[in-house]
């Protein structure tokens, strides 16, 4: 069973996905946990408090859930197909990737938040470069891993963010196939 803490965590991540951070403020998220936005405070004092935590908690979240999925791996091409299949699974419920979301926001952003969202971004980034170098792949695409994983990256994270158009909605698709071809 959830605490308010985690409970509060959960539903702020997922108001920021959806709406950016200014779709989110202390009372709304209360009363979806069904407490008091004075609690909320005792919680998370500030709003950049907030952001802070649920960037970090998304990164570790989001690392973990690519660790469980390559499990043994050693298929550079299927890892990079897990990491595309995640974005596609937020696409599906219509979410923005947090960091990515909270990125297009950056000089609004309290410099811990920055913090916070670089680190997602270089953690993600982190984890690509090593997965070439456990798989054997020291020149995916033709390129340096440290290369690949900035392409890469900075394809998902575009092609999600296209994706709220209806007219790019196949954007995270040709992604996919994209990797399917280079990794």
């Amino acid at each position: 069973m959830d605490t308010t803490r985690e409970a509060l965590i959960r539903n702020a991540s997922e108001t920021v996905r959806r709406g950016g951070s200014s779709s989110l403020n202390f009372r709304d998220l209360g009363r979806s946990v069904g407490v008091k936005s004075s609690s909320v405070h005792y919680y998370f004092p500030t709003k950049a408090d907030l952001l802070t935590e649920i960037a970090g908690e998304y990164r570790a979240s989001f690392i973990a859930a690519l660790e469980a999925g390559v499990g043994n791996s050693t298929s550079f091409k299927q890892d990079m197909i897990l990491l595309v299949d995640l974005f596609l699974g937020a696409q599906g419920e219509q979410l923005s990737c947090l960091c990515g979301m909270l990125a297009t926001e950056a000089e609004l952003l309290d410099s811990g938040v920055r913090s916070a969202v670089n680190q997602f971004f270089a953690s993600l980034q982190d984890w690509i470069i090593t997965r070439a170098k456990v798989c054997g792949r020291p020149r995916p695409g033709g390129f340096t891993p440290a290369k690949f994983a900035d392409l890469l990256v900075s394809l998902l994270e575009g092609s999600l963010l296209l994706s709220r158009l209806d007219a790019h909605k196949a954007s995270l698709a040709a992604a996919k196939e994209w990797v399917k071809k280079v990794a």
